[in-house]
Protein backbone atom coordinates (compact mmCIF):
# COMPACT_ATOMS: atom_id res chain seq x y z
CA UNK A 1 0.00 0.00 0.00
CA UNK A 2 1.29 3.58 -1.01
CA UNK A 3 -0.04 7.00 -0.48
CA UNK A 4 0.83 10.36 -2.31
CA UNK A 5 1.06 13.73 -0.79
CA UNK A 6 -1.71 15.37 -2.59
CA UNK A 7 -1.38 19.50 -2.60
CA UNK A 8 1.72 21.74 -2.32
CA UNK A 9 5.41 21.48 -3.57
CA UNK A 10 5.99 17.93 -3.07
CA UNK A 11 2.54 16.73 -4.85
CA UNK A 12 2.38 13.12 -6.07
CA UNK A 13 5.49 12.32 -3.83
CA UNK A 14 4.72 8.26 -2.94
CA UNK A 15 5.03 7.86 0.35
CA UNK A 16 5.82 3.96 2.18
CA UNK A 17 2.73 2.34 4.28
CA UNK A 18 3.52 -0.74 6.93
CA UNK A 19 2.08 -4.09 4.79
CA UNK A 20 0.40 -4.90 8.46
CA UNK A 21 -1.68 -3.54 9.84
CA UNK A 22 0.14 -1.65 12.26
CA UNK A 23 -1.29 1.55 11.63
CA UNK A 24 -4.67 3.22 9.99
CA UNK A 25 -3.59 5.57 7.73
CA UNK A 26 -6.42 8.59 7.41
CA UNK A 27 -8.31 7.92 4.14
CA UNK A 28 -7.26 9.86 1.28
CA UNK A 29 -10.87 11.46 1.30
CA UNK A 30 -10.90 12.94 4.71
CA UNK A 31 -7.50 13.99 4.36
CA UNK A 32 -8.68 15.55 0.81
CA UNK A 33 -11.02 17.81 2.95
CA UNK A 34 -8.85 18.49 5.45
CA UNK A 35 -6.24 20.14 3.60
CA UNK A 36 -8.67 21.83 1.01
CA UNK A 37 -10.42 23.68 4.06
CA UNK A 38 -6.43 24.52 5.36
CA UNK A 39 -4.14 24.77 1.95
CA UNK A 40 -2.28 27.38 2.73
CA UNK A 41 0.00 26.67 6.40
CA UNK A 42 2.79 28.89 5.67
CA UNK A 43 4.34 30.24 9.03
CA UNK A 44 3.17 27.29 11.41
CA UNK A 45 5.25 24.39 12.96
CA UNK A 46 3.12 21.49 12.43
CA UNK A 47 3.28 18.05 15.18
CA UNK A 48 2.53 14.59 13.41
CA UNK A 49 1.60 12.98 16.72
CA UNK A 50 1.58 9.08 16.36
CA UNK A 51 2.67 9.51 12.90
CA UNK A 52 2.42 6.41 11.35
CA UNK A 53 3.54 6.84 7.84
CA UNK A 54 3.98 10.57 8.44
CA UNK A 55 1.74 10.99 5.51
CA UNK A 56 -0.21 14.33 7.62
CA UNK A 57 3.18 16.20 8.19
CA UNK A 58 4.30 15.89 5.19
CA UNK A 59 1.19 16.99 3.57
CA UNK A 60 1.35 19.98 5.76
CA UNK A 61 5.32 20.32 4.67
CA UNK A 62 3.94 20.30 1.23
CA UNK A 63 1.60 23.02 2.13
CA UNK A 64 4.24 25.07 4.18
CA UNK A 65 4.69 24.58 7.01
CA UNK A 66 8.26 25.66 7.74
CA UNK A 67 8.91 22.95 10.84
CA UNK A 68 7.21 19.49 11.16
CA UNK A 69 7.68 17.03 14.02
CA UNK A 70 6.41 13.60 13.75
CA UNK A 71 6.75 11.37 16.73
CA UNK A 72 6.27 7.50 16.59
CA UNK A 73 7.08 5.34 18.85
CA UNK A 74 6.12 2.20 17.38
CA UNK A 75 9.55 -0.50 16.69
CA UNK A 76 7.69 -1.73 13.69
CA UNK A 77 6.24 1.55 12.12
CA UNK A 78 9.34 4.19 12.76
CA UNK A 79 11.26 2.90 10.60
CA UNK A 80 8.85 3.67 7.62
CA UNK A 81 8.23 6.95 9.15
CA UNK A 82 11.80 7.38 8.66
CA UNK A 83 12.64 6.37 5.48
CA UNK A 84 9.47 8.75 4.10
CA UNK A 85 11.23 11.71 5.52
CA UNK A 86 14.42 10.95 4.35
CA UNK A 87 12.79 10.32 1.15
CA UNK A 88 11.37 14.22 1.03
CA UNK A 89 14.77 15.51 3.02
CA UNK A 90 17.18 13.80 -0.03
CA UNK A 91 14.36 15.06 -2.69
CA UNK A 92 13.77 18.73 -1.96
CA UNK A 93 17.43 19.24 -0.04
CA UNK A 94 16.09 20.45 2.69
CA UNK A 95 17.64 21.69 6.05
CA UNK A 96 18.03 18.76 8.78
CA UNK A 97 15.95 21.39 11.21
CA UNK A 98 12.47 20.95 9.10
CA UNK A 99 11.55 17.49 9.38
CA UNK A 100 12.28 16.09 12.46
CA UNK A 101 11.39 12.66 14.03
CA UNK A 102 10.98 11.68 17.77
CA UNK A 103 11.14 8.11 18.69
CA UNK A 104 9.13 8.87 21.86
CA UNK A 105 6.14 8.58 23.55
CA UNK A 106 3.93 11.82 21.93
CA UNK A 107 2.64 12.84 25.63
CA UNK A 108 6.12 12.46 26.67
CA UNK A 109 7.65 14.71 23.84
CA UNK A 110 4.67 17.10 24.74
CA UNK A 111 5.45 17.01 28.37
CA UNK A 112 9.39 17.85 27.54
CA UNK A 113 9.52 19.73 24.95
CA UNK A 114 6.50 21.94 23.34
CA UNK A 115 6.44 24.41 25.69
CA UNK A 116 10.18 24.66 25.50
CA UNK A 117 9.94 25.07 21.41
CA UNK A 118 6.93 27.55 21.66
CA UNK A 119 8.00 30.51 23.41
CA UNK A 120 5.82 32.71 23.72
CA UNK A 121 4.52 32.17 20.00
CA UNK A 122 2.17 29.25 20.43
CA UNK A 123 0.03 30.67 17.65
CA UNK A 124 2.00 29.18 14.83
CA UNK A 125 1.54 25.87 16.07
CA UNK A 126 -0.38 22.88 14.97
CA UNK A 127 -0.88 19.57 16.96
CA UNK A 128 -2.22 16.78 15.08
CA UNK A 129 -3.54 14.03 17.21
CA UNK A 130 -4.41 10.49 15.36
CA UNK A 131 -3.26 7.41 17.36
CA UNK A 132 -4.71 4.17 16.58
CA UNK A 133 -8.30 3.74 17.44
CA UNK A 134 -8.62 1.62 20.05
CA UNK A 135 -6.39 3.63 21.67
CA UNK A 136 -8.78 5.47 24.13
CA UNK A 137 -6.90 5.91 26.95
CA UNK A 138 -4.32 7.47 25.20
CA UNK A 139 -6.65 10.34 23.54
CA UNK A 140 -8.07 10.37 27.45
CA UNK A 141 -4.43 11.38 28.63
CA UNK A 142 -3.30 13.53 26.00
CA UNK A 143 -6.33 15.48 25.32
CA UNK A 144 -6.90 15.91 28.63
CA UNK A 145 -3.21 17.41 29.16
CA UNK A 146 -3.87 19.63 26.44
CA UNK A 147 -6.69 21.22 28.17
CA UNK A 148 -4.85 21.52 31.12
CA UNK A 149 -2.20 23.99 29.25
CA UNK A 150 -3.55 27.30 29.14
CA UNK A 151 -0.47 28.60 28.01
CA UNK A 152 -0.88 26.67 24.71
CA UNK A 153 -3.01 29.22 21.85
CA UNK A 154 -2.26 26.98 18.69
CA UNK A 155 -4.56 24.68 17.21
CA UNK A 156 -5.64 21.18 18.00
CA UNK A 157 -6.69 18.79 15.43
CA UNK A 158 -8.22 15.68 16.43
CA UNK A 159 -8.51 12.45 13.98
CA UNK A 160 -11.06 9.70 15.55
CA UNK A 161 -13.96 7.56 14.52
CA UNK A 162 -17.63 7.02 15.82
CA UNK A 163 -17.39 3.30 15.30
CA UNK A 164 -13.88 2.70 16.71
CA UNK A 165 -12.62 5.21 18.57
CA UNK A 166 -13.44 7.73 20.76
CA UNK A 167 -16.64 9.14 19.90
CA UNK A 168 -17.00 12.92 19.26
CA UNK A 169 -19.06 14.03 22.58
CA UNK A 170 -15.93 12.81 24.46
CA UNK A 171 -13.38 14.75 22.90
CA UNK A 172 -15.42 17.71 23.10
CA UNK A 173 -15.77 17.04 26.86
CA UNK A 174 -11.88 16.19 27.14
CA UNK A 175 -10.90 19.56 25.64
CA UNK A 176 -13.49 21.97 27.29
CA UNK A 177 -11.98 24.80 27.66
CA UNK A 178 -11.27 25.16 23.64
CA UNK A 179 -13.27 26.26 21.41
CA UNK A 180 -14.22 23.81 18.29
CA UNK A 181 -13.53 25.87 14.98
CA UNK A 182 -14.54 23.07 12.33
CA UNK A 183 -15.74 19.34 12.01
CA UNK A 184 -14.90 17.40 9.08
CA UNK A 185 -16.02 14.18 8.36
CA UNK A 186 -16.08 11.01 6.42
CA UNK A 187 -17.86 8.03 7.39
CA UNK A 188 -17.57 7.44 10.69
CA UNK A 189 -14.42 8.90 10.69
CA UNK A 190 -13.87 12.40 11.23
CA UNK A 191 -12.02 15.41 12.50
CA UNK A 192 -12.03 18.06 14.93
CA UNK A 193 -9.90 21.26 14.72
CA UNK A 194 -10.19 23.34 17.67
Amino acid sequence: MALSILGGKGKGHVLKVPTKDYIRPMSVLLKRKLFDSRQNLEGFRFFDLCAGSGAVGLEAWSRGAERVFFTEIDRKVHPITKENLKKIINGFKLENETLLLRNQDCLKFLKQELKELSGEKSKDMILFFAPPYPQHKLYEKVLGWLDDQLWYQGEIWVESCNDKGIKESKIIELLGSRTERKHIKQGSSFLKLF
